[in-house]
């Protein structure tokens, strides 16, 4: 239904581009509108000529209709009134300043003479010059010199005029510097208004531009095909359970797995706020979708640390699926403190997974991180230990373990994008680690759609990764996000370069030489397998001690144990 609607509106939008184009209007759409839209209401009888299915200028000469229907342009005829009350006014004020408020009357009883003179001087030229044409919305220093050639003109003009009249007796000798004072005048007011236009913007526009700004522009690709059939079947009268519920990921996981109607969502998170949102959403479900009715939510407040309330979790709703979004991801926060990323991400993921192994769960999906592959950084090289975990449970055949790979996830707390946003809002400008930055990029939802899809497909042991096509270079990221706001890279936003962050890569990977890569039966969805054989004894016992070691605080023991679990973790 939703695409229908979606195709039913890309529709209007093109009969109407369709139709601007056959008024001669489409040069007249701001530069945010896309190539198959116009701006609605850009003009006063559009809606009547869509409406009525007929022109009021059919009959007259193409030229003549195109040079009407310009003329009658909101945006137009907004700066064309504008105009002609501020020419006025500075005509009115020149003399006002030439004769110290004290105007002879010689002049006074011809002032309306000098402004009509005005006004026929300056908006001829400025139609000539073409500032009724420019999108105001986006005005720089292009357009400031538009407006700085076209005052002079007009003076050049206003002058000519003037000393037309005063040949022909329609006016006597009129003060010299009247030409300068407005000179200066007209370009303060006119150049004033449309800037003001560009501030209003700015604090209006500008914001909704850029938040409307979707990671499928972004990232400019097709987006991961769901076999819906497969996860229906998975989810469907299921009890489902999921960590994290309240961040990014958690909260479009839960709103993607509503549709294929499990029959309980347990919701467990430590953040109390989130959850309260979170459980404000789950009580409007029922009326916003038909197919949640049967739904029964449960949303908790737990840490996935508190070994006690997670079995009494497990122990009242016995699920059946889960899905692990519980962790610390910030790379340069977790560098300053390795323990906590110990606690939340290893130790965390080990408690919840031997929990889920003794209630014979079906399914347990971890979502993981490109960078766990050869990992430089703590965040990385936790989460990759957890993947080891999990596949060592893997082996006693109780419950389907199986990971999820993400590349950096568009829109979620903390990514570039939101950080970006934010620092367009403020004029920039605009930080970047190093030049060369490339990274893997998803939308959440699309993340999301890969995490279940890896639970209905997986059958334990698997490492699922989705072909995001080519790393996207930060800068070019950022850039077209600035592009979308409406403004220029280098010039109206300014892009500084801050230096690599500890435990940060110029470019990341998404599966390691040893684990290569298989394909699935889904296109763009590729499997590595989980080498559960890098768990022994001696793993077993560097576990302990490393969780020893993070309880009392030990950060320089900790990266160091670190190093003997993980061979290829390399700290920068």
């Amino acid at each position: 239904m939703q695409g229908a609607e979606r195709l039913a509106q890309d529709d209007v939008a093109i009969s109407d581009y369709e139709m601007a184009q056959s008024l001669g209007l489409s040069r007249f759409a701001p530069r945010s509108c896309k190539s198959a839209g116009l701006a609605r209401n850009d003009n006063l009888l559009l809606d009547i000529f869509r409406k009525k299915g007929y022109s009021p200028f059919k009959k007259m000469d193409t030229n003549f209709r195109k040079f009407l229907e310009r003329i009658v342009t909101k945006k137009v005829a907004f700066f064309l009134l504008m105009d002609i009350a501020l020419l006025s006014l500075a005509m009115f004020a020149s003399f006002l300043l030439r004769f110290d408020s004290h105007v002879p009357s010689e002049y006074r009883q011809y002032l309306w003479y000098f402004i009509l003179a005005s006004l026929a001087a300056h908006l001829s030229v400025f139609w000539w010059q073409g500032l009724y044409r420019l999108s105001w919305s986006y005005v720089s220093v292009f357009e400031l010199v538009k407006i700085v050639k076209a005052t002079i003109l007009g003076a050049i003009f206003l002058a000519i005029l003037l000393f037309v009249f005063k040949i022909f007796y329609i006016i006597p000798g009129f003060p010299r510097s009247i030409i300068f004072v407005n000179h200066f005048l007209v370009l303060i007011f006119i150049g004033g208004l449309r800037s003001l236009k560009r501030i209003y913007y700015e604090m209006i526009h500008k914001e909704r531009l850029v938040d409307n700004a979707r990671g499928e522009d972004l990232i400019e690709r097709d987006q991961v095909e769901l076999d819906k059939n497969l996860i229906r079947q998975f989810l469907f009268q299921k009890r489902v359970l999921i960590t994290g519920a309240a961040g990014s990921v958690g909260q479009e996981l839960v709103k993607q797995v509503i549709p294929f109607r499990p029959r309980q969502l347990i919701l467990v998170d430590q953040d109390e706020t989130g959850i309260f949102d979170l459980n404000n959403f789950c009580l409007a479900v029922p009326q916003e979708r038909q197919t949640a009715k049967k739904i029964d939510f449960h949303c908790v407040v737990a840490n996935i640390l508190n070994k006690s309330k997670m079995q009494r979790i497990f122990k009242k709703y016995h699920p059946q699926v889960v899905f692990h979004a519980a962790a610390y991801k910030h790379v340069p926060v977790m560098e300053q403190d390795p323990c906590e990323a110990v606690r939340n991400n290893i130790i965390g993921t080990w408690i919840l997974a031997k929990i889920v192994l003794k209630n014979r769960v079906d399914k347990f999906v971890l979502i993981s991180t490109d960078k766990a592959v050869n990992p430089t950084s703590v965040m990385g090289v936790t989460k990759r230990i957890a993947e080891i975990l999990i596949s060592y449970l893997n082996k006693k055949q109780q419950t389907k373990f199986m990971a999820v790979r993400f590349g950096n996830v568009l829109g979620s707390r903390g990514s570039v994008v939101p950080i970006f946003k934010e620092q367009i809002k403020q004029g920039g400008p605009i930080t970047i680690t190093h030049p060369e930055m490339e990274r893997y990029f998803m939308v959440t939802a699309e993340a999301c759609q890969l995490v279940i899809q890896a639970g209905a497909y997986g059958q334990g042991g698997e490492i699922f990764v989705l072909d995001m096509g080519r790393p996207i270079k930060i800068v070019d990221l950022a850039c077209r996000l600035i592009q979308m706001s409406g403004l220029r890279p280098h010039k109206d936003i300014r892009i500084v370069f801050t230096g690599l962050r500890p435990g940060e890569k110029v470019i990341e990977e998404v599966l390691t030489a040893e684990e290569g890569t298989q394909v699935t039966q889904y296109r763009k969805i590729y499997r590595a397998t989980l080498n559960s054989d890098l768990v022994d004894e001696q793993f077993l016992i560097l576990l302990h001690e490393l969780v020893i070691l993070a309880r009392q605080g030990k950060k320089i023991a900790v990266k160091e144990v670190f190093k003997k679990m993980v061979k290829n973790y390399q700290t920068c």
